[in-house]
C-alpha cells in the first residue's frame, strides 16, 4: 500500500477517502483515531491522518484526488428566491434562507 494523501485531520481524510470510494477505489485512513489526543503526542506526519491505497491503484488514486481538490465550476446563473429576494448561487435547488425550492421554468 502506498500513501497518497496527508490530511489536516481525520474529517479531510474522510473526506478524500469518501472520493476515492466514489471513483471505485478502495482506501484506508491510517491515524484517523488520533485527533482526540494530538496535543498529548507530537503533532507530526505520522500522527497526522493519512490515507493509502494499493500499489495498482496509485495512478487512479492521483486522478481522483487532483479532480477531488478541483471541483468544476458550478454551471448556470445564480437565481432570486421568489418568497424572500435572497440571491442563489446557481449549484443550489433550495433557498438558504427561507427553504423555498428553486422554481420550475415555464413551458416551452
Amino acid at each position: 500500500m502506498k500513501q497518497i494523501y496527508s490530511a489536516r485531520d481525520e474529517i479531510d481524510a474522510e473526506m478524500v477517502r469518501n472520493a476515492l470510494s466514489d471513483a471505485e477505489i478502495e482506501s484506508v485512513v491510517q491515524s484517523g483515531g488520533l485527533g482526540g489526543i494530538l496535543g498529548e503526542i507530537p503533532v507530526t506526519e505520522e500522527s497526522l491522518p493519512s490515507v493509502w491505497v494499493r500499489d495498482e491503484d496509485v495512478s487512479r488514486a492521483a486522478k481522483a484526488l487532483a479532480k477531488f481538490q478541483r471541483p468544476p465550476k458550478p454551471q448556470g446563473v445564480p437565481w432570486k428566491c421568489p418568497k424572500c429576494g435572497e440571491m442563489i448561487d446557481p449549484q443550489f435547488t433550495a433557498c438558504w434562507n427561507c427553504g423555498t425550492t428553486l422554481p420550475e421554468p415555464p413551458p416551452t
